[in-house]
């Protein structure tokens, strides 16, 4: 349970919440004793139910609280109240550099400050064998009196420590700003990591946008580990040359090719930006508009709506459209859950994770950003003129309700241009209020395949709705799509899209399952509907509307829906709590070819099946027979630690490693799979499978150290022959390579599925 406002921890009142994260809540706190206030970070409850977690909580805040430079954010104690550890850090009045970066340009000055500030924590840290593993703007605290803070350092992996710490096992980094190597899950870490998220920091600060954000963390991390870097004079001209070398450098995809230390970074940038003359002229950084950012622990300032009541508009010329409440449809529900799923399995450090990861905590479901699509068509801007062949935006309400609403292009807040449309509501119990507009005449958007908008709130948990009405004359039938506002969207504008596909019926007509039909549109609105007991008011901001005529960047081109997939998420929309629906569903996808939606479906069953081996042996199985080699992977190992640590029967150990090993020939493998988390199943395993991966990426060299790793710790393993063949066929010392196959092969004990690819690989030899 959260911590309540007035509540005592110890010897600290909880004065109000500051903001949450995905690791912790953040709280300020009065300590009476010492008369100043506190930062408490609180771990969330997941946390500790890991049994060797209290241990290394003491061990590394003892270490990161030795941690004394003016630029770190002191960490005074750390304690347990109601087994949730937390870390009593000093308060800091101020702003995130992202709710500065949000609040328009940084000046040369300011962005000189920051790079100094955190370049030199960043040294001051690295020097005491302490990495930071998550370096983005909102760790970057601002104050009003000058000082520029680095923050939550309190749960940095310690560098020197060979051994797997809490930030090693419980969170990757965000994904924009996260490091290839951590992202792939590496073991031995170095500054390098740090660099690379500076460096990041350092593109977004004079780019204007972070290099890779895509529509999942999934795609994002991908792209950090395989995707060039987008060159920054090619997306803002006014980059200096010299600036964009640093950049290029500092975001190089492997760890030697960057600077050797966050002090050659810093200083190499600031004779760029010297060289370029920027800060002589007192040039201020132009961004473009920003990138809807991630969440946030320290909420920014939110747009204020105007103290006037609100206008009632003429709503007697158009129909009233009663909203049926809370009719959550299939497409609605399996988007959402897979949405919140695939953000916080990202956070955990996969989709499938280890020993300390398999406990999860409910979570607010996010309105997912993405990115800019391919070809857009432009609905409404609110810069001009209404969309065409519309009388124009115009609230609707339920007359017999004291409801208020107000629906109007305005000034306010505008993600691009001057004007957005403000959707101002105070909807009475057992109401609804929307704002949108009709079509003189249907329109037809077959063509497109979707639409998004930009989103703005004054506040968290709006429980809206996005409509679409079809057919004519009347608008027959609405279809209907529920969002709800985030603290993401309190603090900046984030980018909603919605798919055809994702919407179903779900009000007048009998069937409520009938797919969106885009051949006949009659209108769009977003709306409210309240309950029985509840009134609800607030503000709302609407930008850039759109229809989308193309797939967003990156994302796997999907069939029409096969009637397997349409069957299986009437499944799951029928049973949204049983997981072998999400499997059916999963596997649907796969068959499909959507392994994207295959992954985050079955990671949602996986968390509804907790420890029911049964359900994860049969899912491995299943994958395992279309050669869906990561999934089975991640299967088998949640089976594996739903039994008491040793008792995993020997078939379902063979199949894990059989999955593993296989798995580790696809460049996907650590996106879903973590080294990391196969090393607290079976250390010599995960070194096995870091080292064919390395093979497979044509590093011979590091595959062979991974190999010796794990000979080390297993000689007698199947595999550690296995792999040693298939790098001695790589090196083209085919000898060695046939000795080792042919051992494998006399030795009665050796798995089946080895002696299959023992076989096959003799065949390669001449």
């Amino acid at each position: 349970m959260p911590f309540a406002d007035g509540e005592t921890i110890g010897p600290y009142r909880i004065v109000e919440q500051l903001g949450q994260g995905g690791m912790a809540t953040v709280y300020k706190a009065y300590h009476a004793a010492l008369d100043r206030y506190v930062a408490l970070k609180v771990l969330h409850p997941a946390f500790g139910e890991d049994p060797n977690f209290e241990a290394r909580f003491k061990r590394e805040a003892r270490l990161v609280a030795k941690l004394d430079h003016p630029n770190i954010v002191p960490i005074y104690d750390y304690a347990e109240h109601e087994k949730r550890p937390f870390l009593v850090m000093k308060f800091i009045e101020g702003e995130t550099l992202k709710a500065r970066m949000a609040r328009g340009p940084l000046a040369s000055d300011e962005l000189t400050q920051i790079i100094e500030a955190v370049g030199a924590a960043l040294s001051y840290a690295h020097k005491m064998g302490i990495l930071h593993r998550d370096i983005k703007p909102s760790n970057v605290l601002l104050t009003k009196e000058g000082p520029i803070y680095l923050a939550d350092f309190g749960l940095a992996r310690i560098a020197s420590m060979g051994e797997s710490t809490l930030s090693g096992d419980m969170i990757m980094g965000t994904p924009q700003y996260i490091s290839p190597e951590q992202a792939m899950g590496k073991k031995n870490l170095d500054e390098g990591t740090d660099i690379y998220s500076f460096g990041v920091m350092l593109y977004e600060m004079t780019v204007g946008q972070v290099p890779f954000n895509a529509d999942t963390p999934f795609s994002i991390i991908h792209d950090h580990i395989y995707t060039p870097l987008p060159i920054p004079r090619a997306i803002n001209p006014k980059i200096p040359e010299s600036v964009e070398r640093v950049l290029l450098k500092a975001l190089s995809k492997e760890r030697a090719d960057r600077y050797a230390t966050v002090a050659d970074m810093v200083t190499a940038f600031k004779q760029a930006w010297m060289t370029a003359g920027v800060p002589i002229q007192g040039t201020t950084i132009t961004l473009p508009p920003h990138p809807a950012p991630v969440a946030s622990p320290v909420a920014s300032p939110s747009p204020k709506a105007d103290a006037t009541p609100a206008p009632i508009p003429n709503v007697s010329a158009k129909p009233k459209k009663k909203i049926s409440r809370w009719m959550l449809v299939a497409g609605a529900v399996i988007l959402f859950l897979c949405c919140l799923f695939a953000v916080s399995a990202i956070r955990r450090g996969g989709l499938f994770p280890g020993p300390a990861q398999t406990a999860s905590t409910p979570a607010t479901p996010q309105t997912p950003i993405l990115p800019p699509e391919l070809t857009p068509r432009l609905l409404d801007d609110f810069e001009g003129k209404p969309p065409v062949g519309t009388s124009g935006w115009e609230g609707y309400f339920d007359e017999t309700t004291d409801t208020k609403l107000d629906c109007s292009s305005n000034s306010e807040a505008a993600h691009g241009g001057a004007n957005s449309l403000r959707f101002k509501f105070d909807v009475a119990a057992n109401s609804w209020a929307t704002c949108g507009f009709y079509f003189t005449q249907p329109e037809n958007w077959s063509a497109t395949s979707g639409i998004s908008f930009y989103l703005r709130a004054d506040r968290p948990g709006l429980p809206l709705h996005v409509d679409l009405y079809g057919g004519a004359p009347g608008a027959l039938t609405t279809y209907y799509h529920p969002i709800e506002t985030t603290q993401e969207s309190v603090d900046s504008w984030i980018r909603v899209e919605i798919r055809w596909e994702q919407i179903l019926r779900a009000e007048w007509e009998e069937n409520p399952g009938k797919p969106f039909d885009p051949n006949q549109v009659a209108g769009f609105s977003i709306g409210l509907s309240t309950g029985e007991t509840e009134r609800m008011d607030g503000t709302v901001w609407l930008d850039d509307l759109k229809l989308l005529n193309a797939p967003i960047p990156g994302a796997e081109e999907e069939a029409a829906a096969s009637p397997e997939i349409l069957e299986a998420q009437r499944a799951v929309s029928q049973n949204p709590g049983d997981p072998f629906a999400h499997l059916r569903l999963s596997l649907a996808y796969w068959d499909a070819g959507q392994p994207r939606r295959a992954y985050e479906v079955i990671g949602m069953g996986a968390e509804l099946a907790g420890q029911d081996q049964a359900f994860f042996v049969t899912a491995g199985g299943e994958f395992a027979k279309r050669e869906a080699w990561i999934p089975a992977a991640g299967m088998y190992q949640r089976a594996v630690l739903a039994q008491p640590a040793g008792s995993a029967p020997p078939e379902l150990l063979d199949s894990y490693h059989e999955a593993a090993y296989k798995a580790a020939a696809s460049e996907d493998l650590p996106l879903q799979l973590t080294f990391d988390s196969i090393a607290r199943v079976d250390e010599p395993l995960a070194y096995i499978a870091e080292g064919r991966f390395s093979l497979h990426r044509g590093d011979n060299a590091r595959a062979r150290e991974f190999l010796e790793r794990a000979r080390g710790l297993k000689s007698t393993m199947p595999e550690v022959f296995l792999l040693d063949a298939e790098i001695s066929i790589k090196e083209d010392r085919k000898p060695e390579a046939r000795q080792l196959l042919e051992q494998l092969l006399a030795n009665p004990d050796t798995p089946e599925w080895v002696r299959v690819l023992a076989e096959s690989y003799l065949v390669q030899i001449p």
